[in-house]
């Protein structure tokens, strides 16, 4: 299958786990604010493979008042933990190759403005997009019809580069043609992206 990006064609990219890998930031950040909260230390180990989510705080037992301050102290000190993210150089190189091609590229992220802000402007990779979406454009719903209602775009123009499934799904729940979604967790290469 090869696929060829005409210009103006559309790419729409995930952020966390797909351009950048975040986990580790996320966790300290986390571990910190429970530390802080709770005086609970938390095991990175227990984590090294799945991402710590505000779901895990209900694990703990934490009352509602104590999960609101967690998330609080962890958004306000995030970004001190910039430093433990990883940019994918393998798709800094994707992102290189579209803006030459004059592509339309999109970010639509399940981060927050904020945090999405602090992230692109860590790595300077604001520039590459030409429309940013974060979670709170679409409160909860498909982030990728939400983006394709709002811009008007044809679905058969659009590539997808995502790291999560349900988010893949979404993507193709849609009608976003399967073979034009790449999933790439903790920035794999996918060597369909070689033909594009």
């Amino acid at each position: 299958m090869y696929l060829w990006v005409k210009k103006k064609d559309v790419i729409i990219f995930d952020l966390d786990g797909t351009i950048i890998e975040t986990d580790k930031a996320n966790f300290l950040s986390y571990k910190c604010a429970i530390k802080q909260v709770k005086n609970i230390d938390i095991d990175i180990k227990e984590y090294q493979n799945k991402r710590f989510t505000r779901v895990d705080l209900y694990k703990f037992n934490f009352t509602q008042k104590e999960i609101k301050f967690i998330i609080d102290i962890k958004n306000k000190i995030y970004a001190s933990y910039l430093k433990d993210t990883n940019l994918y150089s393998s798709i800094l190189d994707i992102l290189t190759k579209f803006k030459k091609r004059n592509s339309i590229i999109i970010l639509a992220t399940n981060s927050s403005k904020i945090r999405a802000n602090l992230l692109l402007e860590y790595y300077n990779l604001k520039s590459f997009f030409d429309y940013i979406f974060c979670k709170e454009d679409y409160l909860n719903n498909n982030k990728f019809e939400f983006v394709c209602n709002y811009l008007n775009l044809d679905k058969d123009k659009i590539l997808v580069f995502e790291n999560e499934k349900k988010e893949i799904e979404n993507a193709i729940s849609i009608g976003i043609d399967k073979n034009k979604v790449f999933n790439l967790p903790k920035g794999e290469f996918d060597e369909r992206i070689c033909n594009i």
